[in-house]
C-alpha cells in the first residue's frame, strides 16, 4: 500500500513537473522562459543618473514589460517614454529639464550631447520642444500633464 501511494505521488510529481516545464517553454520550441511581468509603474519618481535609466529602459524594452506613467516622473524618468509599451495617466506630471550633473552646470558641448541623448528618447514633437525650450530649464523642471503628453501619441493607462 505504501509503495503504491508513492508510486502515486511520484508519477504526479512528474507530471506537475512537466507542464511545469512546458509552460516555460515558449511556444516556437525554444527553451527561452515566458515571464509575464508586473507593469512598472512610475508615481513618484524624481529622476536620477541618466546612466541607471538607460539600463532600465533596456531592460523593460528586453522584456516587453509595460510602462505605466500615473504620477511623478521628473528628469530622467522621462525617457520611458519611449518604452514600446507606455501608457500616461491624464494625471500624470512629468518633469522636463536641461542636462545637468548633481546640480551643476556643465559644458556646452556636454550640455548639447546629453540633450540630444535625451530627446532622442521623446516622441518627435516632444524632441522638437525640448530641443528647443525645455532643455534650457536648468534649475527646476518644466510640468507636463499627461493629459498633454497623450496628445504627443503616448496612449492612456486603462
Amino acid at each position: 500500500m505504501r509503495q503504491n501511494i508513492f508510486s502515486r505521488a511520484f508519477s504526479r510529481g512528474i507530471f506537475i513537473l512537466g507542464i511545469a516545464i512546458f509552460g516555460l517553454v515558449h511556444p516556437t520550441g525554444s527553451s527561452a522562459a515566458v515571464r509575464v511581468e508586473k507593469p512598472l509603474v512610475l508615481a513618484d519618481d524624481m529622476g536620477g543618473l541618466l546612466r541607471n535609466y538607460l539600463a532600465k529602459l533596456d531592460e523593460v524594452e528586453r522584456t516587453g514589460r509595460q510602462v505605466e506613467i500615473r504620477g511623478k516622473c521628473y528628469s530622467s524618468c522621462t525617457i520611458f517614454l519611449s518604452a514600446s509599451h507606455v501608457c500616461v495617466s491624464p494625471e500624470a506630471r512629468l518633469g522636463f529639464h536641461g542636462p545637468r550633473y548633481r546640480g551643476k552646470h556643465i559644458t556646452p558641448d556636454r550640455f548639447d550631447y546629453w540633450s540630444r541623448v535625451m530627446a532622442e528618447h521623446y516622441p518627435p514633437s516632444i524632441a522638437r520642444w525640448y530641443m528647443s525650450d525645455a532643455r534650457f530649464k536648468t534649475w527646476g523642471v518644466k510640468i507636463v500633464t499627461g493629459e498633454n503628453i497623450m496628445t504627443h501619441g503616448i496612449p492612456a493607462c486603462k
